[in-house]
């Protein structure tokens, strides 16, 4: 069976929860995934790394995926939402 890599980022906080639980709990092997989870300094960083492509998605605040896909500030940077977090305004985006 063939696996998906990925690299996704996320800041340090507990926003992050649902990917370092799926990590943790051995979903994201289950799914054939081979991702590498990387905590970033701070969103600016996550955003840059996404545009460049340095980063294949990450855990962001909802509007955020918005405003790369309209090219707000860096480089356009098409987006799909993977999960949203209605409570929190945070989801997973894949870039």
């Amino acid at each position: 069976m063939m696996k998906f890599r990925l690299h996704l980022g996320h800041v340090g906080l507990l926003d992050a929860a649902p990917l370092l639980i799926a990590q943790e709990q051995g979903y994201i092997v289950e799914k054939s995934l081979d991702v590498t989870l990387s905590c970033e300094l701070g969103l600016a960083t996550v955003c840059g790394k996404l545009a460049d492509q340095r980063m294949d998605g990450a855990c962001l605040p909802a509007p955020l995926p918005v405003l790369l896909s309209f090219g707000a500030g860096v480089p356009r940077v098409a987006m799909r939402a993977v999960t949203l977090c209605a409570w929190q305004g945070m989801g997973e985006v894949l870039a």
